[in-house]
């Protein structure tokens, strides 16, 4: 018996280490950024390489659902892939041609986002990462963020003279002439794709070493 579970184990660890190489050399992992209406056949491994994949995806719709203080519950991408609908969140992954897709991370999508201010009762939809002249002065707003129930806006402030301030402002604060009323934000989604080829190899090494474990342990109590 001794023999045999010597056997196993280091046929066991001999298994890892071939399912380890496997993935090392064949397998591939990155990120795949997509807004509303986007589609993409590439990724960017974690080392900053380009990598093609066998397959579209298009992203539908991506939505974030909030719990009443803020925080965020659910971030869900609905899209097609190769024209075949699917709805992917996190811990509910998609595999498909053998990869599998990760919802993994949200962003801001600056393309449709944007803040809104009042103006001598009117307002007027500022969009993000633009020069605005505003009359007495340039407004430019990199970040919107939602705060709670409302939301907060990063802004630079820039004066005739070329003097300049930055700061947030929060909802029905004013600037000057200008209220913060309020913001649009749109989320693009960020997917984590890999490809695993290595990885039954290596639960196979693992339950022969689980399996090795239990005879040595029960040939101990034996004696």
């Amino acid at each position: 018996m001794k023999n045999t579970v010597d056997y196993m184990t280091h046929i066991s660890i001999i298994v890892i280490i071939i399912g380890a190489f496997i993935t090392g050399f064949l397998g591939f992992r990155g990120t795949m950024v997509l807004g509303r209406g986007d589609s993409s056949n590439t990724i960017t491994s974690y080392n900053g390489k380009i990598i093609h994949l066998p397959f579209s995806i298009h992203c539908n719709r991506f939505y974030i659902e909030f719990y009443p203080k803020g925080r965020p519950k659910a971030y869900i991408t609905e899209g097609t892939i190769d024209g075949k609908r699917f709805s992917l969140s996190v811990n509910h992954p998609l595999k498909y041609k053998g990869l599998w897709i990760y919802q993994e991370a949200y962003d801001v999508d600056k393309r449709f986002s944007y803040a809104v201010f009042e103006i001598s009762g009117k307002k007027i939809k500022f969009p993000l990462n633009r020069l605005i002249n505003t009359g007495n002065l340039m407004l430019y707003i990199d970040r919107i963020e939602r705060m709670k129930d409302k939301y907060i806006a990063h802004l630079y402030l820039i004066e005739k003279t070329g003097e300049h301030i930055s700061g947030w402002i929060k909802a029905e604060e004013n600037i000057g002439d200008l209220t913060f009323k309020g913001a649009n934000i749109e989320y693009k989604t960020i997917l984590d794709v890999g490809y695993d080829p290595g990885s039954h190899i290596i639960i196979t090494g693992f339950i022969l070493f689980t399996i090795a474990t239990f005879l040595f342990i029960w040939e101990k109590l034996k004696k």
